[in-house]
């Protein structure tokens, strides 16, 4: 694959301060991966502006797929909330699911500590390969290409976490806000996704009405509203089977 090619990366790093748009016109060479250079100098300055506050820079993608992959990217600082939130020590081992691998920012994060052992998967197969590059040396990561709902089916193996992002976009690419609209539907598969693991994350649209969402999912133990730069981002919730409420 390109990526995995040294003349790629270098002569990215040669032309990375020339506006793409020059690069098509004036820079065309005959090489399988010209294409993919260039969208790849112009994925990284769409990305800027997202990863400025980024602290940990070793826990970034190096390769950008596509410009949708980064637009529905969790940012650093949020993705770093996540972890903090997951529950994850490093005192013992800890099994994740991430159900919805995307860019893998939220992966890469809830990776963090050499003591978890995270498997993501993604159902675009050049995405999934994308992200078996960004996390080659990563070992404590397995990138699993397929249908994640089908995974757990089919697996019996039991995770301490299972991390879920909803596509909140339909068909068409229209965005979608509602939970039963978005991909997959997590109050259809919820009783699959708590026979798996006794605490989940579900990330969800801000534009939620937080009373309807705990009617869809009434066994949600606390729900956050995560802003970033004084503008909500998202919705999280966090289910917990071994947390119980006794009435007053």
């Amino acid at each position: 694959m390109y990526y995995y090619d040294t003349e790629f990366w270098n002569w990215i790093e040669t032309h990375r301060h020339i506006e793409p748009m020059k690069l098509r016109l004036n820079y065309r060479i005959n090489k399988p991966w010209f294409d993919d250079a260039v969208a790849q100098i112009e994925n990284e300055h769409r990305a800027r502006n997202k990863f400025k506050n980024a602290l940990q820079v070793n826990l970034l993608p190096r390769l950008f797929p596509i410009p949708l992959s980064i637009e529905q990217s969790t940012t650093p600082l949020i993705a770093n909330l996540h972890y903090k939130l997951s529950g994850i020590t490093n005192d013992r081992t800890y099994r994740v699911l991430d159900m919805t691998c995307g860019l893998g920012l939220d992966s890469s994060y809830l990776a963090q500590s050499v003591n978890t052992k995270l498997t993501t998967i993604e159902l675009n197969q050049r995405i999934a390969n994308i992200a078996r590059f960004n996390f080659k040396n990563r070992p404590n990561i397995e990138v699993i290409c397929g249908n994640s709902i089908q995974y757990l089916e089919k697996s019996t193996e039991k995770f301490d976490l299972i991390f879920i992002d909803p596509a909140r976009r339909d068909i068409n690419g229209g965005r979608v806000y509602n939970i039963h609209d978005c991909t997959p539907d997590v109050t259809e598969i919820m009783p699959l996704l708590t026979s798996r693991s006794s605490r989940i994350m579900i990330k969800m649209s801000p534009m939620l009405d937080i009373t309807q969402t705990l009617r869809d999912l009434p066994n949600i133990t606390s729900i956050h509203v995560i802003d970033e730069a004084r503008e909500c981002r998202e919705l999280l919730a966090i289910i917990d089977i071994n947390v119980q409420f006794y009435p007053k």
